[in-house]
């Protein structure tokens, strides 16, 4: 059984890395959503939302966390909500209102990100709570699928899987608070600010999460190829 079950896991790998190679091939084709290489736009995503739920508004905190870790380097992107990429596919399109991608402006340095290791943060703002909470979930299950169940999804889903546990490979974490969700960025390589990755993680969740209260989080290590369902509490040390 073990043998089995590590035959179709190097195959499922091996289908999912061609596909992901072909999908980031048409990536590279398409013409990047507007590049703001400026702070003003970066917070922008916090002036025009409020949070009806939450003592914090998460937007405005996601972007001075963004503030801290790029400073003057910080960039923003706008994606329209049925923008075709690797990473975005994984949420939900249902009342998906914005999609905010922020990145490092000297990197790359001649061209707008294209890729999910290029970016920092990528922000998700739907219609309510209740539509971020549906797409976080839908998340969860996906990563959480059993072996027979995933065999009886139809050819499509599979596919998509596929796709979704290859772009897992690098890292990263997702959260819900309030309307949005956030996927924090993570790759084989250090942080932006040096450093170990859950210090990193720590460090945002201080910026978007309230004192003394867990966060759950979908958090993936490089080479895991999933997400994992975990609760964190944040040390609140923005420093």
């Amino acid at each position: 059984m073990k043998f089995a079950a590590t035959v179709f896991l190097c195959t499922l790998i091996m289908i999912s890395c061609k596909e992901v190679g072909d999908e980031q091939d048409k990536e590279h084709a398409k013409a990047p959503t507007e590049v703001a290489t400026t702070a003003e736009k970066t917070s922008e995503i916090a002036e025009t939302n409020t949070v009806a739920d939450s003592a914090l508004n998460p937007a405005k905190e996601a972007a001075l966390f963004i503030e801290k870790v790029l400073q003057e380097n910080q960039r923003s992107q706008e994606f329209a909500t049925d923008h075709s990429m690797l990473h975005l596919d994984m949420f939900a399109k249902s009342g998906l209102q914005q999609i905010t991608a922020f990145s490092d402006k000297r990197y790359p340095e001649k061209r707008a990100p294209m890729h999910y290791d290029e970016f920092i943060l990528f922000a998700f703002k739907y219609d309510v709570a209740q539509s971020a909470t549906k797409s976080y979930e839908a998340v969860r299950k996906m990563f959480e699928l059993k072996e027979e169940e995933y065999v009886n999804l139809a050819e499509e889903e599979q596919q998509r899987i596929r796709k979704m546990k290859v772009d897992a490979k690098h890292g990263g974490m997702i959260c819900q608070k309030g309307q949005y969700l956030f996927s924090l960025v993570e790759t084989c390589r250090e942080t932006p600010i040096g450093g170990k990755w859950e210090a990193y993680e720590d460090l945002f969740l201080s910026f978007i999460s309230e004192p003394a209260k867990e966060v759950d989080v979908l958090n993936a290590n490089c080479g895991q190829l999933k997400y994992t369902a975990e609760k964190r509490k944040p040390t609140h040390s923005k420093s």
